[in-house]
This record gives C-alpha cells, structure tokens and sequence, in this order.
C-alpha cells in the first residue's frame, strides 16, 4: 500500500459532503435552518410530524432523530423533535443527498467531483467504484478474515467515498490553511460553523438507542459533534 492508494473512507465520506452543503449554504442555494422538506416536492417519509422540523444544521450534526438505518422492510422513523440531543445517522445525510440533489439537478458524484474533487484536486477521490480501482485500490477485511467487497454502484454521502489517505490529508489541512482565497474554499464563518460544538455525543446517539428517553442517556463533556465532524475538547483545544 501507498501513499496514493485509494481506500474506503466509510464514514468519513460526510465530512467532504459537509464540506459542499456549507458551500450551497455560503452560495444562498441551502439554508442551514430551513426545513428541508421545503425544498423538495414531496414528503421524504409520510406519517412523521416532526419531519418538519428538520434542517441541514440537524443532518450534519447528527440531531435529526433518525436511527443510523432504517431496519430493513420497516419504516424510517423519527425517534424525538430534531435538535434535542445527538443520534449519529447516516439516513439523515442521505435525505440531505436527495435535497442537494434535487436542487442541483445533478447526481451526488458529478456534484461531488466539480464542487469537492476537482476543485481542491483530489485525484484519488470518487463516491463510486471505477475501474481504475480495481488494480489501484485496497480492500478492507472482516472479522472473519474474509475480504470486504465494498465496490459501490449508487453513491452514498455517509459511507461510499474511496480516497487515497494522501488526498485525505490534504483536505484536512486544507481547512486548516487560513490563507485560502479561492471561490471554491470555504469562508472562515462557515469554517467557524464547522468546527463550532453543536451538540454533546451521549452514549445512545452511538449506538442507535434513539427511542430511549432523554433522561436515561449520558451525555459526554468532552466529545462532541460539530457540522460534519466529531470534536474532542482536550483542556482550550478543540480537535477534530
């Protein structure tokens, strides 16, 4: 394995993806706090009220109420009002995928690549499998000792992301660089947002116990969720 050898990033596919929706936001297409039914033309799920509370802010920070999947055959279901406390969920950034979507008339990875990829000259990146992966990229192994196939087909901004480690890295230190003053990087207010402690993780929202009352979770004092990513404040520092 090398520097340049892609390998899939799962989770940490909607940071990137955070990245483009605060640029929509920053462009005036996306409001963080708008409902986002409001931008489609149709109910993303019926028979669930408090879908009309939910905003971009509520996706990225992982307060929506969803559970992290929708079991299967069942029902997606919002658990308490949007905002409350911390449900890690990656159906909430799949709804946030069909909104920007929609707004855009384009599908999540020719977004991805003229708004993220291209722009900040991520080679390696891609939300879908290509053929070029298929000699170039490493594959993760189960538990099992049996080797994953992770080659997806349909883009997912929660998980489907493949990345070289190399072209990671240089997106991080890429929202580090305060000099930056080109049109497709982030403004330092969306950066501030970014990083910004929205939300304490608690040990439900972890483990997709989002049904159970507020009363009975522990909440952490020092990790919490910012918009797209995960902070640890250790003493006046805050990582990500």
């Amino acid at each position: 394995m090398e520097n340049s050898t892609p390998i899939e990033a799962a989770s940490l596919t909607k940071p990137t993806f955070a990245y483009i929706v605060l640029k929509y936001c920053e462009e005036g297409l996306l409001d963080l706090d708008t409902p986002l039914e409001e931008y489609l033309p149709e109910k993303y799920i019926q028979n669930q009220p408090k879908l009309q509370y939910l905003t971009a802010r509520h996706v990225l920070s992982h307060t929506t109420g969803f559970p992290n999947w929708r079991p299967k055959g069942g029902a997606l279901e919002i658990h308490f009002t949007p905002g409350e406390r911390f449900s890690y969920s990656g159906e909430g950034y799949v709804y946030l995928q069909k909104v920007i979507e929609h707004l855009s008339g384009k599908s999540a990875e020719t977004i991805f690549q003229k708004r993220f990829a291209e722009p900040l000259k991520l080679n390696s990146a891609s939300l879908l499998w290509n053929e070029a992966f298929d000699k170039s990229a490493a594959l993760g192994y189960l538990k099992n000792g049996k080797q994953k196939n992770m080659k997806p087909k349909v883009s997912n901004v929660a998980g489907s992301l493949h990345i070289s480690v190399i072209d990671y890295a240089s997106f991080m230190c890429n929202l580090l660089n305060k000099d930056k003053d080109t049109n497709f990087h982030l403004n330092k207010k969306s950066i501030e947002n970014m990083f910004s402690l929205v939300v304490p993780v608690s040990d439900a929202g972890l483990s997709n116990r989002h049904s159970i009352p507020k009363s009975e979770i522990t909440e952490s004092t020092n990790v919490f969720w910012g918009l797209g990513w995960g902070l640890e404040k250790i003493q006046n520092e805050i990582c990500f």
